[in-house]
């Protein structure tokens, strides 16, 4: 619950920050910091080294261990941010754009902060310390936010963006740091980083590899097509994964910690994760026809109308969303299992789908061929990797992940059909307010879950679910 409330809260913020920003700054000037936010994410990569999910696995490391890892997150962090204060002058080569160099500097605290920040993140969760972590998450969010609105107001242009990410990112760490009580030691022990090492490894050879497969298209569009296209692009894509971020930020923070506690109980961890992919593809699926349908609505009611090329790239991009709802939610239960070598070659097959799918659409110089390049890609990804769950993690009949589907597409279909009858009958057709056509599809979208829910589930399974609810409460 504290971590529904810390994720919706932050995203909340998130969306009301974009909101307002969207209508300061220009598509070129988040163009510029799509290209410098996807090398923040790399370095943050690079500093975590499979650490966070590593710690939460391991029962066995002491305070002493856990000292020692901090301390080498400290020595971590400062080259890193070194190095990349520096990156700003390759990217400005690069990019043939200047301003990637006083970016980069700034950045370079950010990155600094986002390294040291991962053990005490990762120790509060094996606390279960969901409610500090997710208060602090908030507090950081908006402190970030109001720096970078108040900015944007003073026409810092790209700078109130990197800003507020440098001090969301400071505020975060010490408000974390404190709660966690870690100490700094002076030393070249590395026994406790042995303890830790294989499960890290493959956890950090996921992230990088995951990294490259996500961020090819915005490394790759503004040098072969332009800043202006990626962040066009970028908009698209950021409310691709507001849905994943809200359900798996809620779902994923608690996942591992808590069935890590259960890793010898096998058929608990299969049939909890069977359980959870049901019931995000019973929302992911419906969610990307709303999305489909509504791609103009939403583009322009949130962004602005300055943001039209972003809705094609929206509409193929939204077919995905139930997709990147569950593939977010697998890589917990590779974790959990221990059977992270497995992860790591679903990251290549994905890395390796993906990528050919950006170099082929930014061949074509359009970032709706990118789009939809990038989204039939990510359909072969998904099978690829519930292949791999199925033959080598989980134990189940391939019949019962199937049986998983039957509900979610019903439900699809139902809205697909219904969906057609609205938008080109306009039955809306009084109406050319944003807000209002949006509120109304979405009550008719929610009425058509319920009645698809009705048919496919049943009565008696949504009775026996609320019943349970309310006996646990």
């Amino acid at each position: 619950m504290y971590t529904f409330i810390g994720q919706y809260g932050n995203v909340l913020i998130s969306v009301l920050v974009n909101v307002i920003l969207s209508r300061l700054l220009t598509p070129h000037q988040y163009g510029i910091i799509a290209v410098i936010m996807v090398f923040i994410v790399f370095f943050q990569l690079l500093s975590e080294m499979g650490l966070g999910p590593a710690i939460i696995q391991n029962k066995s490391l002491s305070k002493n261990d856990l000292y020692n890892i901090f301390s080498f997150s400290i020595v971590l962090a400062i080259v890193l941010a070194a190095i990349f204060a520096l990156f700003g002058f390759l990217l400005s080569y690069f990019y043939n754009d200047h301003i990637y160099i006083p970016l980069s500097l700034i950045l370079s605290i950010a990155v600094f902060f986002y390294s040291l920040v991962i053990v005490p993140s990762a120790i509060l969760k094996k606390r279960k310390a969901f409610k500090y972590i997710n208060i602090s998450l908030v507090v950081s969010a908006l402190a970030g936010g109001l720096l970078g609105v108040f900015l944007a107001f003073e026409g810092a242009g790209a700078y109130s963006l990197v800003l507020m990410t440098t001090l969301t990112a400071t505020s975060n760490f010490f408000l974390l740091f404190f709660k966690a009580k870690l100490k700094f030691k002076l030393t070249s022990d590395f026994s406790s980083l042995k303890k830790i090492f294989y499960f890290a490894r493959n956890q950090f050879l996921f992230n990088i590899l995951n990294y490259f497969s996500r961020n090819m298209d915005t490394i790759l569009i503004p040098k072969f097509i332009s800043s202006t296209a990626i962040g066009n692009y970028n908009k698209a894509y950021q409310l691709l994964m507001y849905p994943a971020t809200i359900l798996n930020g809620v779902i994923n923070p608690v996942l591992q910690p808590v069935l890590s506690d259960y890793q010898d109980d096998e058929k608990l961890i299969d049939s909890t994760f069977l359980k959870l992919i049901h019931y995000l593809i019973m929302i992911g699926m419906p969610m990307s026809v709303f999305f489909s349908f509504n791609a103009k609505e939403i583009i322009f009611f949130v962004f602005g109308m300055q943001w039209g090329k972003s809705v094609i790239p929206f509409i193929l991009l939204s077919t995905t969303v139930w997709i990147q709802i569950v593939l977010v939610s697998t890589s917990a239960i590779f974790q959990v299992k221990n059977k992270t070598k497995y992860l790591v070659l679903s990251g290549w097959i994905n890395a390796i789908l993906i990528t050919i799918a950006v170099l082929i659409g930014v061949s074509f110089k359009s970032i709706n061929y990118v789009a939809a390049f990038i989204s039939f890609s990510y359909v072969v990804s998904f099978c690829s990797t519930i292949y791999i769950l199925y033959k080598k993690v989980i134990q189940c009949s391939l019949n019962r992940i199937i049986r998983i589907f039957i509900s979610p597409v019903v439900i699809s279909v139902l809205m697909i059909v219904v969906f057609f009858g609205v938008k080109y009958t306009r039955i809306f057709g009084f109406t050319n307010n944003y807000f209002v056509l949006l509120v109304l599809d979405g009550l008719v979208w929610i009425l058509l879950l319920i009645i698809g829910i009705l048919i496919t589930e049943g009565r008696d399974s949504i009775v026996k679910a609320l019943n349970l609810m309310l006996k646990r409460n």
